[in-house]
Formats: C-alpha cells, structure tokens, sequence
C-alpha cells in the first residue's frame, strides 16, 4: 500500500493498520469523533494536544513524534513533502529551461 499524500490520510491508515475504528480512536484520544472524522477528511488541523496523544495513541515512536506534531499542525501545502511522491530515479538535476545555451540555435530560427 503507498503511503497517502495527506496528514489525514496518513491518520486514516495508520488508524486503520491498529484496527480502531473512528469511534474508538476518539474515545483513546479524547475527542469527539467527528473531530477525528474532520482531521482524516482534511476538513481541520488537530490541536497540539490532540495531535500528541494521537501519535502517543497510534504507536509512534517517541523520537519521531515532533515531527508528526509538526506535520498535523502545518497548512495543506506548507512544506509538506508529497508522502506519495516517488523517489527519484536519478541523482541529476532536472534541466531547468531547454533554451539556456541554445543562443545559436535560437538565432538560427530568426
């Protein structure tokens, strides 16, 4: 299964992976379900402590917790790396413009 590309995806999976259903996730948590229905859906950003007890709820190791926190917390977008993302193929940068040093070729079409 690839990865989601979301937070709330991400929670939804991992939610899912412990067997837990909204409900119970909420009960765990301490929050209402439609708050855990809300985060998963992309619909809110958890509160910090909601966000802590969730990774303490769903099995994240302690050294990887601040960094859960911080993705449950930034907005859609906001230096969020793209959790689907392929890994790249090549160690090569991407050719930025296919013009840059084609001068003569450029002016050859004029």
């Amino acid at each position: 299964m690839r990865n989601p590309s979301t937070f709330g995806g991400r929670l939804k999976q991992l939610r899912q992976e412990h067997g837990l259903t909204q409900d119970a996730l909420a009960e765990r948590v301490g929050c209402a379900t439609q708050t855990i229905r809300k985060i998963e859906g992309g619909q809110r950003r958890p509160s910090y402590q909601i966000a802590a007890r969730l990774a303490e709820e769903l099995g994240i190791p302690p050294e990887e917790r601040p960094h859960f926190i911080r993705l449950s917390r930034a907005e859609p977008g906001e230096d969020q790396p793209d959790l689907a993302a392929e890994p790249p193929t090549s160690s090569l940068p991407i050719p930025l413009t296919r013009l840059i040093g084609r001068d003569q070729e450029v002016w050859g079409l004029q």
